[in-house]
C-alpha cells in the first residue's frame, strides 16, 4: 500500500520540481542574468566591472542566503523577490 502511494504521488512531485525549475529560470533571467550571465559564470560586462563571483552549481540554500544577506550587490533583487521565488532561483542556479 505504501509503495502504491509513493508511485501515485511521484508524478506530482516531479511536475512540481519541473515547474519550480522553469520559474527559477525565468526569475534568474529577469533578476540575475545581467550580472551573473546566462550560465552563472559572471562573464558579463557588469560581472567583470563589479567583480561578481560565478554562481553556477552553488547549493540552492547558499544562493538564497547570499541574496537575503544583501549588501551592495543584492539589496535590490532581494527586496523584489519572495522566499519562494528566491528558492526557485536557487534551485535553478544549483542545476547550472
Amino acid at each position: 500500500m505504501r509503495t502504491l502511494g509513493v508511485l501515485l504521488i511521484a508524478p506530482f512531485l516531479l511536475a512540481s520540481a519541473q515547474a519550480l525549475a522553469a520559474d527559477g529560470a525565468d526569475l534568474y533571467a529577469k533578476s540575475c542574468r545581467r550580472c551573473h550571465g546566462a550560465e552563472g559564470k559572471s562573464d558579463t560586462t557588469m560581472g567583470a566591472k563589479l567583480e561578481i563571483p560565478p554562481v553556477a552549481g552553488q547549493e540552492a540554500a547558499s544562493v538564497v542566503e547570499a541574496v537575503k544577506a544583501g549588501g551592495r550587490r543584492h539589496s535590490r533583487p532581494a527586496e523584489n523577490l519572495s522566499d519562494e521565488e528566491l528558492e526557485a532561483i536557487g534551485t535553478f542556479v544549483e542545476a547550472l
